[in-house]
């Protein structure tokens, strides 16, 4: 896979050779030019969503051992508690354009995605297997948004495949760190980088020709 670093430098490649424009500001910040291409990559794989299309591996970042802790299911402070328990990640998830997995942490138990507001619902089921079956799903809190695990005991990790917002943002999940961000994976294809590429080079360009204040002459690195 190519790196975020090979990407930028792909970006200024194709923003300098544009034919019938050439701009005058040859120092673009990395970080900017990072912005660009990540909001593009997510345009380009929401789209992809959108129609129905797969994800290559390429796009897919593992978060493993995602710390859980019990929870009561009564999230207000000023509702009783309910006695029943689930479990929720101690850190907030990274935002991501698509949840691909959600497994223990040995990866030999699945769990399948069921909406926030069914959630609470599903033990009156009808059904027995309903009732019984291992769910995930995740909720907007005042900490940012949290996985909760349904109809699990005495687990204490889980894992997750995700196609992230920002691949960084999973790099550095739950205090994580990365010596240098221009050396981390941006996460797609050859191929796709080539188009992603584009997007960002022609929203640039349409915010220039916006005649948007020249502010972003600033060489400074994603950290």
């Amino acid at each position: 896979m190519q790196t975020i670093r090979e990407t930028i430098f792909e970006f200024r490649k194709a923003e300098s050779g544009r034919d019938g424009w050439t701009s005058d500001d040859t120092s673009l910040s990395d970080q900017y030019i990072y912005s660009l291409l990540n909001q593009a990559r997510a345009r380009y794989y929401k789209q992809k969503m959108t129609n129905n299309q797969s994800f290559n591996a390429q796009s897919v970042q593992s978060m493993n051992c995602i710390e859980l802790v019990e929870a009561d299911k009564a999230q207000c402070p000023s509702t009783p508690p309910s006695g029943c328990i689930w479990l929720e990640s101690t850190c907030e998830l990274p935002t991501f354009i698509k949840v691909r997995s959600v497994t223990n942490d040995i990866g030999s138990d699945n769990y399948s995605y069921i909406a926030w507001n069914r959630a609470n619902n599903i033990g009156g089921s009808r059904v027995k297997s309903s009732r019984k079956a291992k769910y995930y799903t995740y909720r907007n809190t005042s900490d940012g948004v949290k996985l909760y695990i349904l109809n699990t005991e005495f687990m204490r990790n889980a894992s997750m495949e995700v196609i992230a917002d920002n691949p960084l943002e999973v790099t550095e999940f739950c205090n994580g760190y990365s010596c240098d961000p221009m050396d981390q994976y941006f996460h797609t294809t050859r191929a796709e980088i080539e188009v992603i590429v584009k997007m960002a080079v022609d929203s640039y360009v349409r915010l220039i020709q916006r005649a948007v204040p020249d502010i972003l002459n600033n060489d400074s690195s994603l950290r």
